[in-house]
């Protein structure tokens, strides 16, 4: 899977999840599903030496940070979960190739737990490392941007910046507890009918955290 830093921005929502539209999402037909549980489908790759993204069990590590337990079953995707992650760190796990083939009405539903590092400067908090969520029609070569409904809790995260000297938003700072995401992929679709998903962690030159941490991921259309 091919790295880069030219992401293009595509108005994608990413909503909260709950109630009853976490049950009408049940209903519909699964194209990908991934709990981590058994056979694992989805793939990282890493510029460092050191993979940052692994599949563990986080109730079996003491690393400050991480979640109690998976959000799914036993087992969860995530950074290291036996230490922090490491400096300038990038790192991608994604979803293989996904044929939306005739689907009209597609959705992304995640869950995700996160404590990534963040500094403050006169009294305003700023995003060092982060996680953005992106999307490839290419198998890698060119990359959208998946754009949270109201934005990222961060315009702009440092780890994120290209030799141009631009970054994008992303997920950094921490959660208490899992939360889940939806996207709509329907704007995808329309552009091609076969796309990768990916969630790229990038962390910059110090201060490590406990991490992005991942679990009960399904692609769903109706």
């Amino acid at each position: 899977m091919a790295f880069t830093r030219k992401i293009a921005v595509a108005l994608l929502s990413v909503l909260a999840l709950h109630g009853s539209a976490a049950a009408a999402t049940l209903a519909r037909n699964v194209l990908f599903r991934e709990t981590f549980e058994d056979a694992v489908q989805m793939t990282s790759t890493s510029r460092t030496q050191t993979p940052q993204w692994t599949v563990a069990d986080p109730s079996q590590f003491l690393t400050p940070g991480l979640p109690a337990r998976a959000a799914h079953g036993r087992l969860c995707a995530g950074t290291k979960f036996d230490s922090v992650y490491d400096d300038s760190a990038e790192d991608l796990l994604y979803t293989p190739e996904i044929d939306f083939t005739g689907k009209m009405h597609t959705t992304l539903t995640f869950k995700a737990f996160y404590e990534l590092e963040t500094y403050s400067h006169a009294g305003t908090v700023f995003a060092a490392d982060g996680v953005r969520l992106l999307a490839t029609p290419d198998q890698g070569q060119t990359w959208l941007l998946l754009t949270p409904s109201g934005g990222y809790p961060f315009d702009s995260v440092r780890a994120f910046t290209d030799a141009q000297g631009q970054t994008t938003p992303g997920f950094s700072g921490s959660t208490a507890h899992w939360k889940r995401y939806r996207v709509d992929l329907g704007p995808l679709i329309l552009q091609s009918p076969k796309w990768i998903i990916a969630w790229e962690f990038a962390s910059d030159s110090s201060v490590g955290k406990a991490g992005f941490f991942l679990d009960d991921i399904k692609v769903t259309a109706r």
